[in-house]
């Protein structure tokens, strides 16, 4: 069995992303799974593959976004249960409650 393994501007390009996406998910704990060989982050072309194939859709609104835990990987937490808007738009609004400004984000304003 031979592993492909590629750096991390290969596997941008493969995924057709730019190589900070990739540094960007390593850090967040999505996208797909990476490994060190001597200080060096390398991707699996195998894994790549799984990762684009658990992204695959039929439509828009079929099944979650990015890679789930069930497929073996991480997923990106779901927006904030307290806030329908999502986590952004909370962290708006106690910057402007702490302004004394009306809320732009107050649907009831």
């Amino acid at each position: 069995m031979c592993i492909e393994l590629l750096t991390v501007e290969e596997a941008a390009s493969f995924l057709r992303l730019r190589p900070q996406t990739l540094a960007r998910w390593r850090v967040e704990g999505s996208g797909p799974a990476f490994v060190r060989v001597g200080g060096r982050v390398l991707y699996e072309r195998a894994e790549l593959e799984r990762f684009v194939s658990a992204g695959r859709r039929r439509s828009t609104t079929d099944g979650a976004r990015g890679w789930s835990a069930c497929d073996g990987g991480p997923e990106s937490p779901p927006p904030a249960a307290s806030d329908p808007r999502g986590p952004a738009s909370s962290s708006v609004r106690s910057k402007v409650a702490s302004a004394n400004v009306p809320d732009p984000l107050d649907d009831r304003a």
